[in-house]
């Protein structure tokens, strides 16, 4: 009997200092919540998202998360970032989608719902116009690409994001390149970061065949032993790569003329000229004040141009996709570096996926490559097309508060489960175990590059520089100074439209 009251007592004791602990940490100071540094789908409604997010005391009965996407089969992760497949049980990212909504429903009483597209279109603007015209409130967000979300935004279609209560984009689990570089006259419409997959998967990136890299000897050209060293040292530029295209291009069937057929030094797509320019943080447009400048024709830039074409535009060594021909250029494209005929590939970190599944090439993942030696970092340009955020359209009305409530717990739940579900998921597809891969991608999705120019293609901006491609035509300037006056008014007009809806 002394035993079991000795027992209870014990117990008791263990509860009141657990009890005490709750309180405690239910009761600590903003900056620090309630964390659970576990993975598993089965997490109580105890655990809280990150030690940076702070649960509101907040529940929406039976609530729901209306969201509108792509049609399906646009994007690998366009759905799957969203809901868990139980016919995927096991796969990581899906694991962490099912634990990030298990918590938002346990915690909030959020269940999120997805909804792909289906009017055939491959941007979701028309559905979304249609449904702000005639004021149905039929979804609380939307996700798509930064192309689609600009048009809508211009359109005076979507909140601006930045005067929502509960949405916290100073914070970095929201990706700040997007929020102050895409914004204007200070207004942000879109976000993206770590809520989503599909904005990191479509960053450009370079990715290099690892078996060349030795048979060519060429660590003798850029005196490191591996492309990993070039990049910490920061020697990683346009210059050496040029230099070890050279060194691998050649023929290979015999037939006198480089085909597909052949050993190339570099493929990529006729945007890359631009990429290359942009991988040393240059864009054609900058905010002054919240207002768009173009810098299309300066010194720096038209030095930029001409080191970028040099290379890409070397017949011997570089090959565009477009320039195959045939219907199928992109995937003889990809063919060539899959099956070990490319000693570079320039395309966005999505590939990896279909190297993975498709091709045995033993590669490696890189930043684009600096123009010079001395810039200070490397950057990487979205595709802007693909590059996917999340907006919320002005019809949603009831559910705005449970919106932002539910998107920012998302973002910090994504932050903690998602973002890494994702980068080891990449990894393991690629079947390497190669740490320096991983801190490739950690420096690709952390160095992001973006130009309003381009997403609102101003005068056809966008895709401005894609007609140097292997043409033989390199007046840059004079092809600016045909658009320069039109292209500027277009600019002007656009931010005329976003000054009238913040009035």
């Amino acid at each position: 009997m002394k035993e079991r009251i000795k027992t209870m007592k014990k117990l008791a004791v263990f509860l009141a200092l657990l009890l005490l602990a709750t309180m405690l940490f239910s009761c600590n100071d903003k900056d620090v919540s309630q964390s659970t540094g576990s993975t598993d789908s089965t997490s109580s409604s105890d655990e809280s998202a990150s030690s940076e997010y702070v649960k509101l005391d907040k529940y929406y009965e039976n609530g729901v998360l209306r969201i509108l996407g792509k049609k399906d089969g646009a994007h690998t992760y366009s759905k799957r970032q969203w809901l868990y497949n139980e016919e995927l049980l096991g796969e990581t990212i899906n694991d962490a989608v099912d634990t990030r909504n298990r918590w938002l429903l346990e915690n909030y009483g959020i269940e999120v719902q997805y909804t792909a597209d289906t009017s055939g279109n491959y941007f979701i603007n028309d559905t979304v116009q249609l449904l702000v015209d005639s004021g149905t409130d039929e979804y609380d967000v939307v996700c798509d690409s930064l192309t689609a979300l600009s048009t809508l935004a211009q359109k005076g279609a979507l909140y601006a994001l930045d005067e929502l209560e509960y949405l916290d984009l100073a914070n970095d689990r929201w990706d700040q390149a997007v929020t102050e570089k895409l914004s204007i006259l200070g207004k942000t419409y879109y976000a993206a970061g770590d809520i989503l997959i599909t904005d990191d998967d479509y960053t450009y990136c370079t990715l290099y065949n690892k078996d060349m890299f030795t048979e060519y000897d060429l660590g003798a050209i850029c005196g490191e032993s591996n492309m990993y060293d070039l990049v910490d040292n920061g020697g990683w530029t346009y210059d050496q790569m040029h230099q070890m295209t050279k060194q691998v291009a050649g023929e290979v069937d015999g037939d006198g003329t480089m085909t597909k057929y052949d050993r190339w030094g570099v493929v990529s797509d006729i945007s890359s000229i631009y990429i290359l320019m942009a991988g040393s943080n240059y864009s054609m447009s900058q905010l002054v004040d919240g207002e768009p400048q173009l810098s299309v024709q300066s010194d720096r830039a038209i030095n930029l141009f001409t080191k970028a074409s040099e290379l890409l535009n070397d017949a011997d060594v570089s090959l565009y996709s477009e320039r195959i021909g045939g219907s199928s250029y992109y995937s003889d494209g990809e063919a060539i570096f899959g099956d070990g005929r490319s000693l570079f590939y320039i395309w966005k970190i999505s590939a990896i996926y279909n190297f993975a599944a498709d091709f045995t090439v033993n590669f490696g993942v890189l930043p684009i490559p600096k123009a010079e030696e001395d810039q200070s970092s490397y950057y990487n340009a979205a595709a802007y097309i693909h590059f996917s955020a999340v907006a919320i359209p002005i019809t949603n009305g009831d559910n705005l508060e449970l919106t932002c409530v539910a998107l920012e717990a998302l973002a910090a739940l994504g932050k903690e489960y998602l973002t890494p579900a994702y980068i080891e998921t990449t990894l393991k597809l690629k079947k390497l175990q190669d740490d320096n891969d991983s801190r490739m991608i950690d420096l690709i999705i952390g160095n992001r590059t973006f130009d309003l120019a381009t997403i609102y293609d101003w005068g056809g901006l966008g895709s401005f520089f894609n007609k140097f491609a292997a043409t033989g035509n390199t007046e840059m300037v004079s092809a600016w100074n045909a658009i320069a006056s039109s292209t500027q008014a277009a600019m002007e007009e656009t931010v005329e439209v976003f000054r009238k809806l913040g009035n």
